[in-house]
């Protein structure tokens, strides 16, 4: 799988103007960094990402769009690898290089549970990448099509963290072929769960993330996952809020558009507009992440 989709980017990049243009500018958009001791948030100005940090996600606004990852929808130049009810497809606005979108063949609401185990499928068969999961109230662009999204796992400096501050870790659960803790000091909430086995996995991800659920809605969280040494390694960001309010300031001298993902709880903001990114600072990110953490 891994090699068909390096492959896929490759052939994407030589057809598909739009994925190819976006991608150079990513590669070229600026970056900085914060340091908060035992870990850094970076942030990066993109601005092909202005229709993903921007999107109305309102039933209104939802249903009167077309649905930009259904098959008719989608550009005739855009090719996918499928694998079982999904399509990995090259995401034409990345944030990372070799960035992909993981979509469901059918227009089905964002869920993760009924699809947690294709979800381990793919982190299991694509060994370099990290796969991710926005809820669809937790920076889901396309919340009403079922989807993940897939890039290199050294991207991600929640991965490096996780590996360099272990005496950070508050254990919750341990066994024989698992481990469930959280970080301490890390600015936002996160557990971690590892196992060797998948549905060992998925049974500790049910019981920590879903027994104080009071109805059949999904909690708001955003998860990233990877498959190293022959283990999976699940992290899971509660969310208590969407966007921040710095996000809705009408005061332009004040507003900071960011719209928070995975990506940004890993430790990467990022945002499509020049005054955003030079005028966020050190305590922003302090904030936003106390608002919706």
């Amino acid at each position: 799988m891994q090699e068909l989709v390096y492959q896929l980017f490759n052939e994407q990049m030589l057809v598909w103007e739009l994925a190819r243009n976006n991608n150079f500018a990513m590669q070229n958009s600026m970056q900085k960094r914060f340091n908060f001791g035992n870990f850094c948030v970076y942030v990066k100005c993109n601005p092909a990402r202005i229709s993903s940090l921007m999107a109305k996600l309102d039933k209104k606004s939802i249903e009167s769009r077309p649905c930009f990852l259904c098959t008719e929808n989608r550009p005739v130049v855009q090719r996918g690898v499928e694998v079982g009810n999904f399509v990995i497809l090259v995401n034409p606005y990345p944030i990372f290089e070799n960035h992909f979108t993981i979509a469901h063949k059918n227009h089905t609401e964002q869920k993760f549970l009924p699809y947690i185990n294709d979800f381990l499928n793919f982190a299991k068969n694509l060994p370099d990448f990290a796969i991710f999961y926005n809820g669809a109230k937790c920076g889901a662009s396309c919340p009403d099509h079922q989807h993940f999204q897939a890039a290199p796992k050294n991207y991600f400096p929640v991965i490096n963290d996780c590996k360099s501050n272990q005496s950070e870790f508050k254990f919750i659960k341990k066994g024989k072929n698992f481990r469930v803790f959280s970080f301490k000091n890390y600015l936002r909430n996160i557990i971690v769960i590892e196992a060797e086995s998948g549905e060992k996995l998925t049974q500790l991800f049910e019981n920590e993330c879903f027994k104080l659920k009071k109805d059949d809605s999904e909690p708001m969280f955003n998860i990233l996952c990877f498959y190293e040494k022959g283990e999976y390694r699940l992290m899971i960001f509660p969310r208590k809020g969407f966007r921040p309010t710095q996000f809705y300031e009408t005061d332009e001298e004040k507003r900071l558009i960011f719209s928070p993902g995975t990506v940004e709880m890993s430790g990467i903001f990022v945002t499509s507009h020049e005054k955003s990114f030079n005028k966020i600072k050190k305590n922003d990110i302090i904030n936003i992440y106390s608002q919706i953490s």
